[in-house]
């Protein structure tokens, strides 16, 4: 069955492409110069040169053929194979609108790749996007903007033990970001638990905890900003339990002093657990419950 994509690129002389935003020759006029534009997601084309505008049956009228509705099951099917073309993500982030996401989240393997690393809430998929790209073994987890909840990158976490465990989209500062303070702040979260690792915080928030993750061991002044302007009731203290993140919990408590914002630590930590993602729900619990 014919899609518009399909229709477009056979009977088009499609010069550059933009996420769904294409470019050809157009079909209405002489032309030498790519003026004409389709949006292969909205059905719908626009020339710049002479005008010509109107939806996906329309152009299909004009070029003699017939255009097939695109069920769910080919649409998906169809992003899919170009996901594996590209190998990743587009470069440019701009290009990734949320249907990328959804097709993460919609990969078979997604919840039992998410589940080995204990994160089974239906919630917590929601709120965070997350997702699992089959062609690189990479869990795929959005960074939100703190205010806005805007998509501005994504950090990949590998499962298949080559090269290094996380990977970061070129141009990424983990000292600009505060990863799950978006969410943190839309569930007007009055405690609120500070980790270390972006997993690290998803497990708590599938423990039913609010927590923000400073994605390392180390506070920058971007990120103490950040933590004072979420201005939580306190904040409980769970950084890794070993030198960096005893070290993590003094700058903290160094940068939120005279804030006003509480400031606690566990009492009871579980023994042979370095960070809260070893932890069970009901560890992570009863150590956030037990802070002081």
């Amino acid at each position: 069955m014919r899609t518009f994509s399909d229709m477009v690129e056979a009977h088009l002389d499609v010069r550059s492409r933009s996420g769904d935003e294409w470019a050809a020759l157009c079909p209405f006029h002489s032309d030498s110069q790519p003026s004409f534009w389709v949006n292969v997601e909205k059905l719908v084309y626009v020339c710049y040169a002479c005008g010509a505008k109107g939806n996906a049956k329309m152009l299909a009228r004009h070029l003699g053929l017939e255009l097939g509705e695109e069920t769910a099951d080919e649409s998906l099917d169809r992003l899919r194979r170009t996901l594996m073309a590209w190998g990743s993500e587009p470069a440019a982030l701009e290009t990734i609108p949320s249907k990328w996401i959804a097709l993460w989240q919609l990969s078979a393997d997604t919840r039992a790749r998410w589940a080995e690393r204990g994160i089974t809430d239906d919630g917590v998929f929601k709120d965070f996007q997350l997702g699992y790209d089959s062609t690189q073994d990479q869990l795929v987890i959005p960074v939100h903007d703190p205010v806005t909840g805007d998509l501005v990158s994504f950090i990949r976490r590998n499962l298949s033990g080559d090269g290094p465990k996380y990977v970061y989209r070129t141009g990424f500062k983990i000292s600009q970001q505060l990863y799950g303070s978006y969410q943190a702040r839309v569930a007007n979260s009055r405690v609120v638990a500070i980790v270390e690792g972006s997993i690290d915080a998803l497990c708590m928030w599938q423990a039913g905890i609010p927590a923000v993750a400073l994605l390392g061991a180390r506070v920058s002044p971007t990120q103490a900003t950040l933590l004072q302007r979420l201005d939580p009731m306190a904040y409980v203290l769970m950084t890794d339990a070993d030198r960096a993140g005893r070290a993590a919990a003094q700058d903290i408590r160094q940068c939120l002093a005279g804030t006003g914002i509480i400031v606690r630590e566990p009492v009871n930590w579980p023994e042979g657990c370095k960070d809260p993602g070893d932890m069970s729900d009901r560890q992570r619990t009863e150590t956030f419950e037990s802070a002081r």
